[in-house]
């Protein structure tokens, strides 16, 4: 007849039973992560950027100099030593927005702009205006790359049937316009402008 089991016995095998079973659900985790660990890895990345991209707010940095907070002289300063012609534009009663032509073929966005209109208000970096000629091709895909970025801004304004794009998120307006080839993209300071508006009739582009 075989003897019951005592008490230490059973709590020794129990304890031993336990430890395999810890090991093999270690083990199989372990084993599973390996396996998956680059697809999970790889997946997050991709929810993340997609996430970062959905979220982007508009653009402030234009050719190095940040919309709003670039000081002029620093600005035109910088622009001619990197080679670029620039000439200062001012209205009959030397007032409002100052604004300067930069020629010598800015490239952003990588495109290459034949004529660049920068303004300064208050002595700040307050707009960008670029002109150039594009292919139909060239166009939609620079059309297709704002609009990726910036949709969630699209405001009223925005007519695709007339290749009208208009973007503003509150502190930055970004505009996009097209027409038998010939392309113009703005980039422009809502505050600095909101505060000129409000203080002069000058024309605010």
């Amino acid at each position: 007849m075989k003897e019951p089991c005592s008490k230490s016995t059973t709590a020794k095998y129990s304890f031993e039973s336990s430890l395999k079973i810890r090991n093999f659900a270690k083990t199989d985790f372990l084993n599973m992560d390996k396996s998956k660990f680059l697809k999970t890895i790889t997946l997050t990345l991709f929810f993340l950027i997609t996430s970062l991209s959905a979220n982007s707010q508009i653009q402030r940095q234009i050719l190095g100099y940040r919309l709003g907070v670039s000081q002029r002289s620093v600005v035109v300063k910088g622009l001619k030593n990197k080679g670029y012609d620039l000439d200062i534009k001012k209205d009959a009663a030397n007032k409002g927005p100052i604004f300067y032509t930069v020629e010598g073929g800015v490239s952003f966005g990588g495109f290459i702009w034949d004529d660049v209109v920068i303004g300064f208000i208050n002595g700040k970096f307050y707009s960008i205006m670029m002109d150039t000629y594009l292919t139909d091709a060239q166009c939609k895909k620079l059309q297709k790359s704002l609009h990726t970025k910036y949709k969630r801004y699209s405001t009223e304004h925005t007519k695709p049937s007339e290749n009208v794009y208009d973007y503003n998120d509150g502190r930055t307006n970004c505009m996009l316009y097209y027409w038998g080839g010939h392309v113009t993209l703005m980039y422009g300071d809502e505050k600095l402008e909101s505060g000129e508006t409000n203080s002069s009739s000058s024309n605010d582009l």
